[in-house]
């Protein structure tokens, strides 16, 4: 994750060996994405639908 100037806001980036076919309108990732963020431990499972633009 890379925190932008704005200290709230961030870009997560993701990579692949391979690209999706031309005709992709969409992808789609599966699995756990983990944030360690502020001073006290706490967990929290929210869902994340990571679209251009969404803010965590």
């Amino acid at each position: 994750m890379t925190v932008n100037d704005n200290p709230s806001e961030g870009t997560i980036t993701l990579r692949s060996a391979e690209l999706p076919a031309k005709s992709a309108s969409n992808i789609l990732s599966d699995g756990t994405f983990v944030l360690i963020t502020g001073a006290d431990l706490k967990t929290v499972d929210v869902d994340l639908k990571l679209v251009e633009g969404t803010k965590i």
